[in-house]
């Protein structure tokens, strides 16, 4: 359950800090949507989370089953966000590389870095992790979250 628990931390809050762009020419559209999604996981704002992501999208999570489509996203997050009541984010950082962009498609990996605080006096969470992120462009051209794979990282 703790390894599930860190997971799952590590994947809601994957963004939740400072995002760097991969590079000066990085599509304009992936850096908003990092950003985006930076701001939406800071909140800990979980409509806004599920807003940036596709509606059949699938998370990868370690020793977790798929998280596939937005209503099983949604109940993820809401169990999560019981088991995490009162907690907060310490500390984010978020470095994304090597943006690909073919068509309306494009894909990053990430490495995070993370402090989560409890409210009921257990020591902090201190993770870090990568992300392997796909993104599809919508007819509106906003980028959206079509899948996610993350990994923590080796100590």
């Amino acid at each position: 359950m703790k390894k599930i628990l860190g997971s799952a931390l590590l994947a809601i809050a994957f963004l939740a800090g400072p995002v760097q762009a991969a590079s000066h020419d990085a599509d304009a559209g992936i850096v908003a949507f990092n950003h985006a999604l930076a701001a939406a996981t800071r909140a800990m704002d979980n409509d806004a989370i599920l807003a940036l992501w596709e509606d059949g999208g699938t998370s990868l999570l370690p020793d977790t089953p798929p998280i596939k489509g937005k209503p099983a996203m949604r109940s993820f997050l809401a169990d999560l966000g019981r088991q995490l009541r009162g907690a907060r984010m310490r500390k984010f950082e978020l470095a994304c590389h090597a943006i690909q962009i073919n068509g309306g498609w494009a894909s990053e990996w990430c490495e995070e870095h993370q402090m989560i605080a409890f409210a009921n006096g257990r020591p902090p969470f201190n993770g870090t992790g990568r992300m392997l992120l796909v993104l599809h462009r919508g007819p509106n051209q906003a980028w959206r979250l079509s899948r996610e794979m993350w990994q923590p990282a080796l100590r």
